[in-house]
């Protein structure tokens, strides 16, 4: 599995062979610029929907995988999202 920071270091590098600033990756992509920096720098905490957002910006395609557990103490369903490589 690829991790957050290597999959916002490939969204920099294909941002940067577009000539795009993160001002203008933002704007096109409808996140705010505080977004591309957390997921530039590789920062937990951005929506899979915003990757999605960005991603296809630069041209690039976010595999996720889904895995649904149970938290035996509570009986609760968790689903937890794995985001897989560019």
């Amino acid at each position: 599995m690829i991790e957050i920071i290597e999959i916002g270091q490939k969204i920099e590098m294909l941002r940067k062979q577009l000539n795009l600033n993160q001002a203008d990756l933002a704007t096109l992509s409808g996140v705010g610029i505080k977004t591309i920096r957390n997921i530039e720098q590789g920062k937990d905490g951005t929506s899979i929907s915003n990757l999605i957002k960005v991603a296809s910006i630069v041209g690039a395609t976010l595999k996720i995988s889904i895995k649904k557990m149970s938290d035996e103490n509570t009986n609760n369903t968790i689903l937890y999202a794995k985001r897989g490589s560019l």
